[in-house]
């Protein structure tokens, strides 16, 4: 199945002296504007964040390079560590330098996605707060449940087909 790709666009800005995070689908308008994020019913997703650091003085934000994400089906914010959701395969996240993260939504089942997005500053240090999307998965994506099931229909028919020759050649109750 062929994955559609989605650009997502974080922003990180202060207001206050405070980090506040923005998300969308476009390059956020608004500090602090975050919009759930649909994944629409039919396909599979590759995913790209694109970060802007629009902090004053410049903090030098980053996605964290070993822990960039953590995603849970459904539960409250934040997510527990790691990836708690078939939905997005572990070697399918990957940073690709410090303002882009990369990963694959398989979106297989109609579920809300809890994310935390994880980063670090010029110095290496976690960057608090972490952004907290949320993506609506509505399903229908192929993934490995679509798989199984196609793989089971065609060994059920392969079976028919040769039930049938065999019997049709008399090779049955024998």
């Amino acid at each position: 199945m062929t994955k559609k790709p989605m650009t997502l666009y974080a922003q990180a800005d202060d207001e206050d002296g405070k980090l506040v995070w923005a998300i969308g689908e476009t390059p956020p308008t608004k500090k602090g504007e975050k919009k759930t994020i649909t994944f629409p019913e039919g396909s599979q997703y590759d995913v790209t964040i694109k970060l802007t650091d629009n902090t004053k003085p410049k903090q030098g934000i980053a996605f964290n390079p070993t822990t960039p994400l953590y995603v849970q089906e459904g539960g409250s914010c934040p997510p527990q560590p790691g990836l708690g959701s078939s939905e997005i395969p572990s070697t399918s996240v990957n940073v690709q330098n410090t303002k882009t993260l990369k990963f694959t939504n398989l979106n297989t089942k109609d579920c809300t996605l809890i994310y935390q997005l994880n980063f670090v500053d010029s110095k290496g240090r976690t960057v608090d707060p972490p952004l907290d999307p949320e993506f609506k998965n509505t399903g229908g994506g192929r993934g490995p449940r679509a798989s199984a099931a196609l793989i089971a229909g065609i060994a059920a028919a392969t079976a028919l087909v040769v039930y049938l020759v065999l019997n049709s050649m008399g090779k049955l109750g024998q």
